[in-house]
């Protein structure tokens, strides 16, 4: 393995990790307000449902994406459900984009560009996993939950 590999190799893992932690925290501030906010946004936010046909129970729609959001996000960042939690905000994402396709505005790349590429990012986080450094991969608490430090098990 030459050096400029090994390197690579070793900041793989930490430039994973950063991107995981910094999408989880932007996830957590913007869900945490719509969490907040009661039932009218969440019906607000549920109403884009609508985009695959589904009119029924928008409160309890927007209550779903504003907890996936806010959980999500915290969860994502620390790592812990990293490949669940992408999928689920990913396709939050994509519901956000599918909205603004359809909206009254007229379509810019520009318009979906922020939801589209945050989609993109954590379908890739869904694919690649939680990065070197996470919650899951604590020695601690691995020792804690039984498991060997070195082991592949991760529950990522």
């Amino acid at each position: 393995m030459t050096a400029c590999t090994q390197r690579s190799a070793t900041l793989l893992p930490l430039g994973w990790s950063i991107i995981r932690a910094a999408v989880g925290v932007a996830f957590i501030f913007h869900g945490l307000p719509k969490l907040m906010a009661g039932v009218e946004r969440w019906s607000a936010l549920g109403a884009a449902m609508s985009v695959f046909g589904v009119s029924l129970w928008p409160a309890f729609w927007g209550f779903m994406a504003a907890i996936t959001e806010a959980l999500g996000g915290l969860l994502l960042a620390l790592g812990v459900g990293t490949r669940i939690w992408a999928v689920m905000l990913a396709f939050v994402m994509l519901v956000a984009t599918l909205m603004k396709i359809q909206g009254p505005a007229p379509f810019s790349f520009g318009l979906i560009a922020h939801s589209a590429t945050l989609g993109l990012v954590l379908v890739g986080l869904a694919v690649g996993g939680s990065g070197g450094y996470s919650l899951v991969r604590c020695p601690w608490l691995r020792r804690r939950r039984g498991i060997s430090p070195d082991s592949d098990t991760l529950g990522e």
